[in-house]
């Protein structure tokens, strides 16, 4: 249990230092491109996966939710 949560712990900082990389890359007022959402994608879906594999709080379910919708979100608002 111990190997999955620091497996866990160095998944979320992978997440947190590739979303910060990629949010900062491209300037305010450029649209993002389907190939950067389907990135961001993946990275949200994971992290909410990591959540719920890793999280057995009641508010572990509405954490994971809030990022799959954050995924869902910015698919359709990049590549519609």
């Amino acid at each position: 249990m111990a190997r999955l949560r620091r497996f866990a712990m160095a998944a979320l900082a992978a997440v947190t230092v590739t979303v910060g990389s990629l949010a900062s890359a491209t300037p305010a007022s450029a649209a993002m491109s389907c190939q950067t959402a389907l990135a961001l994608h993946d990275i949200y879906m994971a992290t909410g996966y990591i959540i719920l594999g890793t999280n057995s709080s009641p508010t572990a379910s509405a954490t994971a939710s809030y990022w799959f919708g954050k995924a869902s979100g910015i698919l359709q608002g990049a590549c519609s």
